[in-house]
This record gives structure tokens, sequence and C-alpha cells, in this order.
């Protein structure tokens, strides 16, 4: 049993080695039989959706998540659109309690945030 199976390895070698042969011998090189991948370009708009989705800006993310249009998120707006950031800190970013926050409150947040931070890794 051994036998056959160290000639049928021989065998599918000297056929693979065979074939390599063949390949270089009739002019075709290795570069040459490997197909180059072919580069393809996005849309705008995919491109545009990946900027809102991963990364973007306070004002893209505020735009997708406020889906009433009324400048006023709510927690459950930030919640359903998995902004999981705004939606923990929801209550300290709503200095007013007045249920829902603008971006002007986001970006205060923020510049209150990165000052505290600052002045900790001093």
């Amino acid at each position: 049993m051994m036998r056959r199976s160290v000639n049928l390895t021989a065998i599918l070698l000297s056929g693979g080695l065979a074939t390599l042969g063949a390949l270089t011998q009739g002019g075709m090189t290795q570069a040459a039989s490997v197909p180059k991948p072919v580069p393809t370009v996005a849309s705008a708009e995919a491109l545009d959706l990946l900027l809102v989705k991963h990364g973007g800006t306070v004002e893209t993310h505020f735009a997708e998540a406020n889906t009433s249009h009324d400048g006023h998120l709510t927690r459950l707006q930030a919640q359903q659109a998995n902004w999981s950031r705004v939606a923990k800190r929801f209550d300290a970013i709503d200095v007013g309690h007045k249920g829902w926050i603008s971006v002007e409150e986001i970006h205060d947040f923020n510049k209150l945030h990165r000052k505290h931070h600052d002045a900790a890794a001093a």
C-alpha cells in the first residue's frame, strides 16, 4: 500500500513539473500566467456612505441620527442610530435637561471633555 502512494505522489509531482515545463517552454512566464487584479473605483455615493458610517463628522452623524430632522436629537434617536458615545453620555451633554440635544451641545461637551483630558494628562 505504501508503495502505491509513493508512486502516486511521484506521478503527481512529475505531472506538475511537466506542466510547468510546458508553460515555460511555450514562452509564457509565471508573471504573465497570473491574472492581475482589476482595480475597481467605488462610486461617490458609496464613499460618502462609508464616511458617515465609519468616521465622518459630528454633523454627519447628527443628520443621520436625527430622523425627525428638527435639530433636536433624543436619546432614543442616538440609540437607534447606534451612536453609543452620545447615547451613553446623553445626560451629561443635555445640561439643560430638555430631553434632546443639539449639534452645538455635542461640540461643547467635546471641548469640555478635551480640556479635562488634557489637564489630567499634563
